[in-house]
């Protein structure tokens, strides 16, 4: 999107997938996490002794694979990482974002993509800049809605907690560029997290679940429709078309959301004790209140349900099955087949109906209006199949990938475990068959095998993977069958297993994810992988000040004297540095050792410029954060007592990070 002159590698990078996970160096692994990972995973561990020898084995790994990390040699990737990074600092007018489909990342103008922006927000119809902030109002009317439910005894008193929000965030939009679209125009995305009626939200999408069944026109995903689909005839008079909503979201009406709420009620309140007129304030709340924050200006949405908000899908779902279900009896024949995905509708119509079928699905509210793609050269897609109608009629099915989209998937120079890459690739081509019609399996094969080498696969892997799977229908039919059968198999009075995260490193996390399943039998690891491409992306989402962030350990130094000190809070900044300050300057209470520091030595604390060390939204993985951060501080003024929790087989491995640092 932009004509700048970079280098092959510097190309290369940047147009990796963003889920590559770059290689770690000695200058930058994840120790911490690793250490942090691996004790929330021994807590489950009861017997002291055995966590004591598991520690220790995971201690000599770890030191080990940082001891190799120090001596070899850099990646192939690591140059070329760097490369990309300077030049993205050289070119601060650029913005390098990911692309709303294709698994690409895209290159583009900043005063482009704000200017792209400013367009989009400029419908004073649907959006409207606010003068101040309304986090706080919103957060306090959520809260006090709790209250109210537990006071009306429809939430248990021990469960209030889970509902409220003591810490909230606005929302924040950003836009992903349709590539695939003419112009490419920006899809606006909004990120509700931390946002005021986040958890009150779950509560009211457990309540709609019982207006699901109103209508049975959803598509669980392709392989469903596949098989429904495959194999069935056309008469020829039938035309396959596929309806869109117009910016659903931002158009769905309101007040038939209500109607809906009150006409199907009787459902409702047989899994709730929650009052009519209260539940529709709950709607209120969590669906009606739309608005984010871009840049320093706060939006608020005007229609429609909000946008990246828990209940959005479901609300709209909802909508869409009423609109279904109003259309139906209206149509002057039988309507053969409708099935929905979000806002794509797939419909078999009569050829002389099809205007006027359109036409009344657009009578049913003018703010949400379709269009209409029909069937071409006997060829319609939707989702990601290409139902083919043959000379006889009967339809079958093609893997459909739009003609804008890349080649691109998981690159195999990505630093993700083998396992990963090789179930990637299963993956890919189990999809581009199973989704296809025995006709177009070989030729699926073969495009795979294309995309795999692309993405630098070996060409060994791909032949293993292409000898497996058999052009065949039944042999396809008889892996989807086995594979049903294995995901039934139940095992009797098999304890369940408690997934956790370990940070990935190769060389590392592999050999302590073997020693934690064989010492740890409850616990099934999974790799966090962290490192990503897109960490190279330009920040696009509007940055809280650090003062209103939250889930942190957080340092503050003495004015005075070379002394920090470290915490931790859930509060926002301000309000633990607020605290802080209180306990200063009240000598008869009790505080921490850093209003005791302040207190008798006379010193003063930057509150003001306080930093954040670490970030972790889990009590337990914060307060063990913070005791590494304290051994690693060298002028610390925080209690001994502090680090108590943090094993001795650890001390080589943080000296060496402390050292490492001065």
């Amino acid at each position: 999107m932009v004509d700048v002159e970079m280098s092959v590698e510097v190309e290369d990078v940047l147009g990796l997938s963003p889920s590559v996970n770059l290689p770690y160096n000695a200058n930058n692994l994840p120790v911490l996490d690793i250490i942090t990972d691996v004790e929330m995973i021994l807590g489950d561990v009861e017997d002291p002794g055995q966590r004591r020898a598991v520690r220790a084995n995971a201690a000599t790994i770890l030191r080990n694979g940082i001891s190799r990390y120090k001596n070899q040699p850099q990646s192939a990737l690591e140059p070329s990482v760097r490369a990309a990074r300077s030049f993205l600092h050289d070119h601060p007018e650029l913005v390098l974002t990911r692309s709303d489909k294709g698994k690409t990342s895209v290159l583009m103008l900043k005063e482009e993509y704000h200017d792209k922006m400013n367009s989009l927000l400029d419908d004073r119809s649907v959006y409207k800049i606010q003068k101040t902030n309304p986090t706080y109002g919103l957060q306090k009317r959520c809260n006090d809605m709790v209250d109210r439910l537990v006071g009306l005894g429809c939430i248990d008193r021990w469960k209030k907690d889970t509902y409220k929000t003591q810490n909230a965030v606005a929302p924040k939009i950003y836009g992903l560029p349709k590539c695939h679209k003419d112009g490419i125009p920006l899809r606006p995305i909004v990120s509700c997290l931390g946002s005021p009626g986040l958890r009150l939200s779950h509560l009211v999408k457990d309540l709609l679940k019982p207006l699901k069944s109103l209508g049975s026109y959803d598509v669980v995903n392709s392989y469903t429709f596949q098989q429904e689909i495959d194999g069935l005839v056309l008469q020829e008079d039938e035309i396959m078309v596929s309806f869109d909503v117009v910016s659903l979201f931002t158009n769905v009406p309101l007040e038939i959301v209500i109607y809906l709420v009150q006409r199907h009620w009787r459902a409702i309140e047989e899994h709730t004790n929650v009052p009519l007129d209260v539940f529709l304030d709950l709607i209120d709340l969590t669906c009606m209140q739309g608005y984010f924050q871009y840049n320093d200006d706060f939006v608020r949405q005007l229609s429609g349900v909000a946008m990246g908000g828990v209940l959005s899908s479901d609300v709209a779902g909802m909508v869409m099955i009423d609109l279904i279900n109003w259309v139906i009896p209206r149509l002057p024949f039988c309507l053969r087949m409708v099935r929905r995905y979000v806002d794509d509708l797939f419909l078999i119509l009569p050829m002389a109906h099809v205007d006027d079928t359109l036409a009344i699905f657009n009578e049913y509210h003018h703010r949400l209006q379709f269009t209409c793609e029909r069937e071409v050269d006997n060829r319609l897609p939707f989702l990601d199949l290409l139902l083919v109608r043959g000379s006889s009629g009967r339809i079958s099915t093609d893997w459909y990938r739009k003609p804008s989209a890349s080649d691109r998937c998981l690159d195999f120079r990505s630093a993700h475990a083998y396992a990963m890459k090789l179930a990637c690739a299963k993956e890919l081509m189990g999809r581009a068959l199973r989704l296809s019609s025995p006709e177009y399996r070989e030729t699926n094969k073969t495009r795979v095998g294309d995309m795999l080498r692309a993405n630098g696969y070996p060409r060994s892997m791909i032949g293993r993977l292409m000898a497996e799977w058999s052009s065949s229908s039944s042999s396809t039919q008889d892996r989807q069958s086995d594979e049903v059968v294995q995901n039934e198999v139940v095992v009797p009075d098999a304890p369940p297993k408690i997934f956790m995260g370990l940070t990935y490193v190769q060389g590392i996390s592999p050999k302590l994810k073997a020693l934690l399943q064989k010492d740890v039998s409850n616990v099934s690891v999974v790799f966090k992988y962290v490192n990503k491409i897109s960490r190279l992306h330009t920040r696009l989402k509007a940055a809280d000040p650090i003062q209103l962030q939250s889930g942190v350990v957080y340092k503050v130094n003495c004015k005075d004297c070379p002394v920090c000190y470290i915490g931790h809070t859930i509060s926002y900044l301000k309000v633990r540095m607020a605290r802080h300050g209180r306990d200063c300057r009240n000598e008869h209470e009790e505080g921490t050792m850093l209003s005791q520091h302040a207190i008798e030595m006379g010193h003063v604390f930057d509150f003001e410029n306080v930093k954040i060390e670490d970030r972790e939204q889990k009590r337990g993985r914060r307060e063990f954060k913070e005791k590494l951060h304290i051994m690693l501080n060298e002028n610390c003024c925080n209690k001994r007592t502090d680090v108590n929790g943090i094993s001795s087989v650890y001390a080589g491995i943080l000296a060496d990070i402390k050292a490492a640092r001065t």
